[in-house]
């Protein structure tokens, strides 16, 4: 499921879509801190059936500006985020992560084979030419963005 952070409550939205058993995963590539306080809410608890319980995972960390790059670069500047991925690790609260996307080949390879499959949807919220790098650039920069921005290197 997707959730518009720019036009409704994301941790009421996620609370009103929570499975029973609570969420596997959360995946944020947002930001910021607002969903913490419901992390024990949302995700899946510690049990027999699932030791580790349910993740919280981000790409951005707790930054919310988005003149800032983001990723596990970010604990240098947000302790916290290392601390509470600690925490999660032992076993005192949610597991945490916040990550550092790779460019490699293979993964794009394997996305590109999911994404035709029905049960995986990118939504895509708007393309570019090579050309218009720039562009794709000023458009993820708004914030506004509904999916993602694609930039086509080479035309088929």
């Amino acid at each position: 499921m997707i959730v518009d952070y720019t036009s409704e409550d994301v941790p009421s939205r996620l609370l009103s879509l929570r499975p029973p058993e609570g969420f596997l995963s959360i995946i944020d590539c947002v930001g910021g801190t607002s969903l913490f306080s419901s992390l024990h809410q949302l995700l899946h608890p510690r049990s027999d059936s699932l030791s580790t319980g349910g993740s919280y995972t981000t790409i951005v960390g707790d930054k919310t500006s988005r003149s800032a790059m983001g990723g596990s670069l970010t604990n240098y500047y947000y302790p916290s985020q290392f601390i509470r991925s600690l925490k999660g690790w032992i076993g005192w609260g949610p597991r945490y992560a916040c990550v550092n996307l790779e460019m490699k080949k293979e993964w794009l390879e394997e996305v590109g084979e999911l994404t035709e499959k029905e049960e995986f949807r990118v939504v895509v919220d708007q393309e570019f030419g090579f050309e218009e790098v720039g562009k794709a650039f000023e458009r993820l920069n708004t914030g506004r963005a509904r999916g993602k921005v694609v930039v086509n290197v080479k035309e088929e």
